[in-house]
């Protein structure tokens, strides 16, 4: 290491900086400059996520959480201690550079930029979505079939309106507007569903920075209930053999008909969050005021949670098939960005329904490379995405939704196996 008198201007090399990896000391890359968060991590305004970088090249993350990285460089100025040599800067790996030359290329090309018109039609057929209910109790009155009917339209309405606060979330809607979108994203998912933005966030973060890693992503810590990977089979219960049969049962069932309202609840009120408690409070004032003209009270709250009984097999399906049939890394080992997502990630057959129904999720890839890219221009770059990997020996997997459904009881069944073998060697 060499230094020219300022703390800033230190020339370092990326062995220099993986040293600094623990808790207390924490250093990272973010292009050709290194920034000492040791302190700063626990008043960065989206969590402790960045810590997951410590030691490491935090750049891809960095830009796909920060849209406008000028911005972001100017606050993070005060944290810089030194550059990276040029020879350690350019020894990256060779899949990073291709990378880090298509994002360049697709920024260049506008495909960061949103249609106001995509997102002023989604927007117009969730308004139809939710007036449809209302218009059918109303002509028709409050029997079985319109019950049905009406639960079953708000559920895909409840839907819809997820892959929208999804792009809200993701910073992907209103160009490098920071501000407006976190405004539009707390509008979104509170008031049309009922939940908790910075809760999403300080989950959602977490899910993109380091997907299939034990320990950093949330989605796959499901145990003792369901484990997805054989690293994690010690956390199990011992009716973990049979997971991929009750599955069924507490699996897509239970997801945001009881497991996301409480883990929001729980984490509105521990970090005293009451402009996103407004929010929520607002979502049951509308939905109750709305039904309980029609209908008794306990028909109301029994017509919400078979809405949100429909949506989270929606919901909970469509999630899961993208990243848990794939392998489950543990916590040190280390990735670069693309090749932590190939391996992570597996896509869905495209097509105007399957678009709408994923939310264009079905391009799983394509959004984990490019969070904050709207949704409608993923299918433009998938085919460079897969050159991307093709070239480099990375998987790019494609497979229809019934084979994702297939691959999800399947990767159950297997650790399920995996389970029963290590209980009998225990007790044996």
């Amino acid at each position: 290491m060499s230094a020219s008198g300022e703390k800033g201007s230190q020339t370092l090399t990326r062995e220099e900086v993986a040293k600094h990896n623990t808790t207390e000391d924490q250093w990272i890359i973010v292009e050709d400059k290194v920034y000492d968060i040791s302190k700063w991590y626990l008043k960065h305004p989206g969590g402790k996520v960045i810590t997951f970088y410590r030691g490491e090249d935090a750049t891809e993350p960095m830009r796909a959480f920060h849209p406008d990285m000028e911005r972001t460089g100017k606050f993070m100025k005060v944290l810089e201690i030194g550059k990276l040599s040029p020879e350690s800067y350019n020894n990256m790996n060779k899949v990073v550079k291709e990378f880090r030359t298509l994002r360049s290329d697709l920024e260049k090309e506008g495909r960061f930029q949103s249609s106001a018109s995509f997102y002023v039609v989604h927007l117009l057929h969730l308004i139809i979505l939710e007036i449809l209910p209302v218009v059918l109790l109303y002509n028709y009155g409050v029997n079985a079939w319109t019950f049905f009917l009406a639960s079953i339209i708000l559920a895909t309405s409840q839907a819809q309106a997820g892959w929208n606060q999804h792009d809200f979330g993701h910073l992907a809607v209103f160009y490098k507007n920071r501000d407006l979108n976190q405004l539009w994203h707390h509008i979104t998912i509170g008031v049309l569903k009922g939940a908790s933005s910075r809760w999403w966030k300080a989950r959602h973060n977490r899910h993109h920075a380091k997907t299939n890693v034990v320990k950093h992503d949330p989605d796959i810590h499901t145990e003792p209930y369901f484990v997805w990977g054989e690293s994690m089979i010690k956390n199990g219960w011992q009716y973990l053999p049979y997971q991929h049969l009750y599955w069924w049962i507490i699996g897509p069932p239970a997801v945001t008909t009881f497991l996301f309202v409480m883990q929001n609840l729980k984490y509105v009120f521990l970090n005293r969050l009451w402009s996103d408690f407004l929010s929520v409070v607002l979502f049951f004032v509308r939905f109750g005021v709305t039904y309980t003209y029609f209908m008794s009270f306990g028909k109301v709250v029994f017509l919400y949670f078979l809405m949100r009984l429909w949506e989270t097999h929606w919901f909970t399906w469509v999630t899961s098939m993208s990243h848990l049939p794939r392998p489950i890394k543990v916590e040190r080992e280390s990735q670069n960005w693309v090749a932590m997502h190939a391996m992570a990630t597996q896509n869905i057959i495209g097509g105007p329904f399957h678009d709408w129904f994923t939310g264009h999720l079905n391009y799983q890839l394509e959004h984990h490379l490019f969070p904050t890219m709207p949704r409608h221009q993923l299918p433009f770059v998938a085919e460079r995405v897969k050159k991307l990997c093709e070239s480099n020996g990375l998987p790019y997997h494609v497979k229809s939704m019934y084979e994702c459904c297939c691959d999800i009881m399947e990767k159950l069944r297997v650790v399920a196996v995996a389970w029963k073998k290590h209980k009998d060697l225990k007790n044996n």
